[in-house]
């Protein structure tokens, strides 16, 4: 995956930017909004565009990358304080480095120290006797905003964008399990994902679906991969109905329980 990807559309004269990036601590998703005054559809921000739309996106880069430096920043301080934990003496180094700056009055050192207390200290504490669960990582966060996405309105271009920009970063299990909660996976759903596919894209995308379960297939191509995924999701949705058979899901588990 490269760095950044992400897909944007306007709607209701707003333009609306959802995506990913690709960070060495696993993905960042962002999504963001603003007033724009143009016709709505889909917008290819890789080509010139009417001045409203380039100031939009403009004005969205800026926060965009601020918001995903600060995230950044977060997920490296939770880091140095799992890896001083484990014993990694650079990364106490470092931790206490950081705080010599920090009582410099370094701006950058005072919020990675912040967060540093922040997450040791949501580690260590407890509630009720129990304690406090872990913050959530990277493809978990992914999870949640794909979640947001899909179950937010129909708007089609909102659902295909979070489609096509989420679902790289997340395994087979986790890209199928979220799609099965939310819209029904039916043919005109399908079809909004793969309009803008080429023919062949759109072939190795139904190969996939159709064959979801075979797993002696070798390729790395990412529409099979995004077909399969949706055919795992149709199959949970499909198992969840009453009058399904489980072995739509699993054979093995549909001989014991059908």
């Amino acid at each position: 995956m490269s760095e950044l990807s992400a897909a944007a559309y306007v709607q209701e004269k707003r333009l609306c930017i959802i995506g990913i990036y690709d960070s060495a601590w696993g993905p960042i998703p962002f999504s963001h909004g603003c007033a724009c005054e143009t016709e709505d559809g889909p917008i290819d921000v890789g080509m010139d565009q009417p001045i409203v739309v380039t100031q939009a996106i403009d004005e969205s880069q800026k926060v965009i990358m601020a918001n995903i430096e600060r995230e950044k920043m977060r997920l490296a301080a939770e880091e140095l304080v799992d890896r001083t934990r484990a014993g990694d003496q650079n990364a106490a180094a470092t931790m206490i480095l950081v705080r010599q700056n920090a009582q410099k009055g370094k701006g950058r050192a005072i919020a990675s120290l912040k967060m540093m207390l922040k997450y040791a200290q949501s580690k260590d504490s407890t509630i009720h006797g129990e304690a406090s669960t872990h913050p959530a990582k990277p493809n978990a966060k992914v999870i949640r905003v794909l979640d947001q996405e899909l179950n937010t309105g129909t708007c089609p271009l909102r659902y295909r964008s979070a489609i096509m920009t989420m679902l790289p970063s997340l395994s087979m299990l986790e890209g199928s399990v979220t799609l099965s909660n939310g819209p029904s996976l039916d043919k005109d759903r399908i079809a909004v994902v793969i309009e803008k596919m080429e023919p062949e894209e759109q072939k190795h995308f139904v190969t996939g679906f159709k064959n979801w379960r075979n797993t002696s297939i070798k390729t790395d191509d990412a529409n099979y991969r995004l077909g399969r995924i949706f055919g795992l999701a149709r199959s949970i949705q499909l198992v969840r109905l009453p009058t399904t058979p489980i072995a739509i899901l699993s054979k093995a588990a549909g001989l014991e329980l059908d």
